[in-house]
């Protein structure tokens, strides 16, 4: 239907809030109970938290911009200009972004690791929820390397263009699974996975024949969870807009983390991965960093960020697993089994959930 501009309605419907009634009922494990003309049922789950966050996100930037484009017409040389639409647009947006906020807290304040959450300076309802969304939905793994590659923050992966999969297809050797065996090898890929989800139809659940359209498909397949990825990128930005405080323990260990990288850098610690990367693309804006065999300061900065969260997704594995096992300590990580490292950072904050700090028989120094 098209709108009459002549004879507009003369009420604009603004959106509905969030009640008392519907937060009381929320918290207090009530049966569902409806938003006006939304359809949003009172306890969420976790697909429906997962949607809530981009939600959130997405109508927070719109926001935003929306308050950005008033603030530059106010100070525009244009004078008389008037922004009465977008005065009313601004508060129903703010109120879908509250609306939001609002279902979020309530989803994480009754998880068992909200505590914990709370008590880590940087992390607030908003990413912890999102976490919960998307790594807690099956039990915890028994390593975090699951998670580490769930979220993107695994080196050995990469995900490559359909033209980079057909060369690297045409370069190997042998029939088909030979072939997407030794590309996953490349790639960082688990070929079981990937063959898996090259032969089965996930909609009628029926197999199909292992073909090389169907592989390179599959491998062209984002390996990790790209919204996760974007959460754990936002939680590392909020480690580093804490600043140089000494009470936020993320926020101490990056500033930590990122001296020892630039100090590695300086040192030619990272000339091999320099000459890779200019040999991958010669023509780099910062080519000329690279050919002297040292790394961008934002780079540096990136990798300094990336160890700040792993760590923290360490920490939240072994206390979520020992939360749901009792306070049994999780296996030992390839770090210690496999790399033979030896030392071990306790996650800060035990105490919030109840937990005695433990020191892992397989570490034999505490940092």
């Amino acid at each position: 239907m098209i709108t009459d501009f002549n004879n507009p309605p003369p009420i604009l419907t603004p959106i509905a809030k969030i009640t008392k009634d519907m937060l009381r009922a929320m918290r207090q494990g009530e049966e569902p109970l409806a938003l006006p003309s939304a359809g949003i049922a009172g306890h969420s789950n976790a697909s429906e938290a997962r949607v809530l966050i981009d939600l959130y996100y997405g109508i927070q930037d719109y926001r935003k911009a929306i308050d950005n484009q008033r603030r530059a017409m106010d100070q525009g040389a244009d004078t008389g200009i008037t922004h009465d639409a977008l005065d009313f647009i601004a508060p129903q947006i703010e109120a879908i972004e509250n609306n939001a906020r609002v279902w979020l807290e309530t989803y994480i304040n009754s998880h068992v690791m909200w505590p914990w959450f709370a008590a880590v300076d940087g992390i607030g309802p908003i990413l912890a929820a999102g976490l919960v969304a998307h790594l807690g939905s099956r039990p915890v793994p028994t390593t975090v390397g699951k998670w580490h590659r769930y979220a993107g923050l695994d080196p050995s992966q990469r995900w490559l263009k359909a033209e980079e999969l057909k060369a690297l297809w045409n370069q190997a050797a042998g029939d088909i699974e030979q072939r997407v065996r030794a590309i996953s090898a490349i790639v960082g890929r688990d070929p079981v996975t990937v063959i898996r989800d090259a032969t089965t139809n996930y909609r009628t659940g029926e197999s199909k024949t292992l073909t090389k359209d169907g592989a390179l498909k599959s491998l062209a397949r984002i390996p990790y969870n790209r919204p996760l990825k974007t959460l754990c990128w936002k939680i590392g930005d909020q480690f580093v807009k804490l600043g140089n405080s000494q009470k936020a323990f993320y926020a101490v260990f990056y500033r930590n983390r990122k001296a020892i990288e630039i100090a590695r850098n300086l040192n030619g610690d990272r000339a091999d991965l320099a000459a890779r990367t200019l040999a991958a693309k010669p023509t780099h804006a910062q080519k000329e960093t690279y050919a002297q065999g040292q790394l961008p300061d934002g780079r540096i900065d990136l990798m300094a960020r990336r160890a700040t969260v792993k760590l923290f997704l360490s920490h939240l594995h072994e206390l979520w697993y020992r939360m749901e096992h009792d306070g049994e300590l999780p296996p030992r990580p390839f770090a210690f089994t496999i790399l033979h490292h030896t030392d071990y950072i306790p996650p800060p904050h035990q105490e919030a959930l109840g937990l005695k700090p433990v020191l892992l028989q397989y570490s034999r120094k505490i940092l």
